[in-house]
């Protein structure tokens, strides 16, 4: 990935699939158990890894920044999706 480069990140959950979608396209799913969701308790945390391994000189914070983040609690994409060139920040269903 590029620094200079903005990118549209989406991630799901649904029915123990998660799915992360970048720039519209679907790179990367992984099954989980569902229950391991709804039992979290703890912060959750955007952009920073708390518990991430530093060893080599990596960093436990994003190098970046968020433009903005939304949660809901319905699927917002469950598909490929086009992301709006003109703006990036809202992308076409």
């Amino acid at each position: 990935m590029d620094i200079s480069t903005i990118y549209h990140a989406a991630l799901t959950v649904d029915s123990g699939v998660v799915s992360l979608y970048v720039n519209g396209v679907l790179e990367a799913t992984k099954i989980i158990n569902p229950s391991s969701i709804s039992a979290f308790v703890g912060p959750l945390y955007i952009g920073y890894n708390p518990d991430g391994n530093t060893s080599g000189g990596l960093s436990r914070h994003l190098n970046g920044k968020i433009y903005s983040s939304r949660i809901t609690n319905i699927i917002r994409y469950n598909g490929n999706f086009t992301v709006n060139t003109l703006n990036p920040y809202f992308p076409k269903k």
